[in-house]
């Protein structure tokens, strides 16, 4: 919806993206300007993307910016990713988060600069074991809902999910494969005071 008025939706006026490789550098834009409704002037949205890639090695650049004329704000991302594969079947995944907010109107703490990270260490070897490794934090001040989905700020938070695969069952069975899955959640703000954590256990079937 607009930022003011009845309207349920927002009219975009031009959007375009431009996307492109070259060598080891992959790279793209995304732009789009809304009309404007009764109440509100259209907002302006732009995404860039840059990554390197090499030899088991990548690291990228993410920004965005959504422009609010009728709020006065601006809101603003950028972020920082590596993947590293450490050998076959095994990588690090990381991204580093500054959000940078102007807006007069926010409420107290909530503009400025947030910040915040997260880490993923995969092992997917290709036998019958996968596990992987999450941690994410999100200070208080970061905000990238503006052009995104953050669930929440204010969070530190730790993953396992572990797979067990059963890559053929017996002669006869009505199944083909199937794995077991095991997944559990702790989070907490940042301050230490633990949030709702979930334990989650599923045994999954293929039909032949």
């Amino acid at each position: 919806a607009p930022d003011a008025g009845p309207e349920p939706i927002s009219e975009v006026l031009a959007a375009g993206k431009y996307t492109g490789i070259s060598g080891d550098n992959e790279y793209g834009l995304f732009g789009a300007v809304e009309r404007n409704s009764l109440q509100a002037q259209g907002r302006d949205f732009l995404v860039g993307r840059y990554r390197h890639e090499h030899d088991g090695f990548s690291l990228g650049y993410l920004g965005t910016a959504a422009i609010h004329p009728t709020l006065d704000r601006d809101a603003y991302l950028h972020s920082v990713d590596m993947n590293l594969r450490l050998s076959a079947g095994t990588s690090l995944e990381t991204q580093v988060l500054m959000s940078d907010i102007h807006d007069p109107a926010a409420a107290a703490g909530t503009d400025g600069h947030g910040y915040g990270a997260w880490a993923k260490y995969d092992y997917q070897p290709g036998g019958r074991w996968q596990h992987t490794l999450h941690a994410t934090w999100f200070d208080p001040r970061l905000d990238f809902n503006d052009l995104g989905y953050q669930q929440r700020a204010n969070l530190l938070k730790y993953q396992s999910e572990s797979f067990l695969y059963i890559r053929h069952y017996r002669d006869g069975s009505i199944a083909d494969n199937g794995n077991w899955y095991l997944a559990l959640e702790a989070p907490y703000t940042t301050t230490g005071e633990k949030l709702v954590a979930t334990t989650e256990l599923g045994h999954f079937y293929q039909w032949l």
